[in-house]
């Protein structure tokens, strides 16, 4: 993980903050985030000269490094007013993201795949799973027999492994011929592959 650098986002923030004084933008019009992984929000917050903004403010990750799921965090500090988080869970929605509040912030620390896998956006397992009974009953949506691959070479698909447990897997290679495909499977997030 790369080190960040505490100055220069209360530096970035404030830059910005005086940039948006100076347009006249209210700060019920702006939302200002930041990608944060080790700094608390409330940290780069604290330090804004435009005080006014500091409401507009509020931290926003991704699960790293599991890049491909749709669900992001959001992260209020003390600071951060009600109306800009609620906002911006609303332009995410209507982006297909899954926002989740997290209020523990200073015990920020690297998900396990359990965890990992309970943030996944149900809306994309309930879509997953209809594939896969529509597979194994050997239909596409319309009906017609399958004889193309359902899941296109590069695409990430979930798996039920032997062991019973559901992986993220990298669809590699389709046999058309024996309706198979070829994986390799993500370990936890990992970035290491297996085949």
């Amino acid at each position: 993980m790369l080190a960040e650098d505490l100055a220069l986002k209360q530096a970035l923030f404030n830059q910005m903050c005086n940039i948006l004084k100076q347009l006249g933008r209210s700060p019920g019009q702006v939302t200002l985030c930041s990608g944060t992984l080790t700094v608390p929000i409330g940290d780069i917050v604290g330090d804004i000269q435009t005080q006014e903004y500091r409401g507009s403010c509020l931290g926003l990750r991704f699960l790293y490094p599991v890049w491909f799921i749709d669900d992001v965090e959001v992260i209020n500090c003390d600071h951060t007013k009600r109306s800009t988080r609620e906002n911006l869970e609303k332009k995410l929605k209507a982006l297909d993201f899954q926002p989740f509040l997290s209020q523990n912030v200073s015990s920020r620390r690297k998900l396990n795949p359990q965890e990992v896998a309970f943030f996944i956006n149900k809306a994309d397992r309930q879509r997953q799973r209809k594939v896969e009974q529509e597979q194994q009953s050997g239909l596409q949506q319309d009906g017609q027999p399958l004889d193309q691959p359902r899941y296109s070479i590069g695409s990430n698909v979930y798996v039920k492994r032997s062991n019973g447990e559901e992986s993220i897997a990298f669809v590699k290679e389709y046999d058309a011929a024996k309706n198979i495909y070829t994986v390799e499977l993500d370990q936890a997030g990992s970035g290491k592959l297996i085949k």
